[in-house]
This record gives C-alpha cells, sequence and structure tokens, in this order.
C-alpha cells in the first residue's frame, strides 16, 4: 500500500546496472580506478549506477515525471534514500553487507517471529523490499532452464570479453562451470529461500525456488559442456563480426570508386 516504495523498486530494477562497466567491484579495485576512489572503494558499480540513473533523473526533460513521482521535497529525500537502499541491495559480495542484512533476518524472522511491533513490521518491510529487488537482479536463474541458460550465456561472454581485453586475470572458461554452482548455492538459492520463508511471496516464492534448484542440479550435469559451447559460439560470433566489417569495408571502397 504504498505507491513511493513501490515505483522506487520498479525504477531501481530496470537501472541498478547502468553504466556497468562489464567487470565486478574487485576488478575496479584492482585497477585503482577513477570510479573505485570516487566511491571510497565500496559498492562501486552500485552507486555508480543510482547516480547516473539520479543524474538523468534531475534532467529538465523529466519535470513532469519526477512531478508525478514526488509532489514535496520529504518524498524526493524519501524516495531517493528508497533507491539507495535498493541498489545497494544488489550488492552481495560485500561482506559487512551481508552480515547486516543475515542479522536483521535473524531479528525479523527468526528471533522477532511472533514480534508484531511497528518496529519489527517496517524491519520486516525493508527486507521485502531488498529480497525483492535481489530477485529481479538474478531473475534468470529462477526461472525454466531455456531462460537460465540464455542469459548465463550472455552474462559469460561480457565476462570473457573483459578477460580478453585484458581487464580480468582469470580466464572465464577456466572458473565458470564452479563459479555458477557457488552462485546458486551462495546467493540464488539462499534468496530463493528467504522469499519463500518470509510467506510474502506465497506460490512465487515456492515456484522461484523449485527452478532454483532444478537449474543448480542441470547445470552440475551438463555445465561442463554447456562452458565449452559457449566459447565456441562466442569466437563464431567474432569471427562473423570481422567478416562482416571486411565485407561493409569493401562495399564502401567499392561505392566510393564508383
Amino acid at each position: 500500500q504504498d505507491p513511493l516504495a513501490q515505483f522506487a523498486l520498479v525504477f531501481s530494477a530496470l537501472l541498478h546496472d547502468a553504466d556497468h562497466p562489464g567487470v565486478p567491484n574487485g576488478q575496479l579495485i584492482r585497477e585503482n580506478s577513477e570510479v573505485a576512489m570516487k566511491y571510497k572503494y565500496r559498492s562501486i558499480n552500485e552507486q555508480n549506477s543510482l547516480d547516473v540513473a539520479w543524474t538523468v533523473l534531475m534532467l529538465p526533460q523529466f519535470t513532469d515525471l519526477r512531478s508525478c513521482i514526488f509532489g514535496t521535497m520529504s518524498e524526493m529525500k524519501r524516495f531517493r534514500q528508497l533507491l539507495v537502499n535498493l541498489f545497494l541491495a544488489t550488492d552481495v559480495l560485500d561482506d559487512d553487507l551481508n552480515s547486516m542484512r543475515k542479522a536483521r533476518w535473524e531479528r525479523a524472522f527468526v528471533d522477532g517471529k511472533k514480534d508484531r511491533s511497528a518496529e519489527n513490521r517496517h524491519r520486516r518491510a525493508t527486507i521485502v523490499l531488498e529480497l525483492m529487488m535481489q530477485s529481479s537482479d538474478i531473475f534468470f536463474a529462477t526461472q525454466n532452464w531455456h531462460l537460465y541458460q540464455k542469459w548465463n550465456e550472455r552474462h559469460f561472454a561480457e565476462v570473457y570479453k573483459g578477460y580478453q581485453i585484458g581487464r580480468l586475470m582469470q580466464d572465464p572458461c577456466i572458473f565458470w562451470y564452479k563459479s555458477e554452482l557457488l552462485f546458486f548455492d551462495e546467493h540464488v538459492i539462499t534468496t530463493a529461500k528467504q522469499m519463500n520463508d518470509c510467506g510474502v511471496f506465497e506460490a512465487s516464492g515456492d515456484e522461484q525456488l523449485s527452478f532454483a534448484l532444478s537449474n543448480r542440479q542441470q547445470w552440475a550435469a551438463k555445465g561442463g559442456n554447456l562452458v565449452a559451447s559457449m566459447v565456441a559460439r562466442y569466437h563464431g560470433q567474432e569471427i562473423e563480426k570481422v567478416r562482416a566489417k571486411r565485407v561493409y569495408r569493401r562495399m564502401s571502397l567499392s561505392a566510393k570508386q564508383a
């Protein structure tokens, strides 16, 4: 029953990877990049995406949109704070943030299972919003196998490109199979279980958990061969791009000579 929070969730889900460089926070820290220094080496991609999204929203051509989202300064400040919390919710590799989330979950749904106070209701609402945000970030892994494969391959291609241009030290061909298993075990299945356990998502929580477990099982059985296939397709696409550029150059040269 909170339209501002609902829109903040949709806005964040759409834009939380805006201006993503294709490499993780850890690599930006190793490079001692300008953007890493700007955000003091914490949640770098997440904070940068938030700033990019907010800067665009503040442009003059979006005055009417802003007036529909928030009508007062207090509403604008609350909307901004919601975005901060939701964008940062997608940084699942920050140990401090993860410890805070775990402790808050314990207070809200374990120790405070029967706590009906306003404070605990607010705590639970915050957790649910963050779970929905995290769910949007890993949505592909909690859907059917075909959808998971599609987006897993696109993510692999992005990381593989980062390795080829020298921005990542390890070849993803070597670690992708095991890293996906860890991704399921430490993040996807954990998030899906929390969505199911909090009782807010009803049948949807159970469905996402079922898909996550099934995809994990299939990846464990087929992932090694699928990585080899993804590498082959990636190089095939790159070869086709080179050929297309050569054909385009020849056509352009012929047109000029004519």
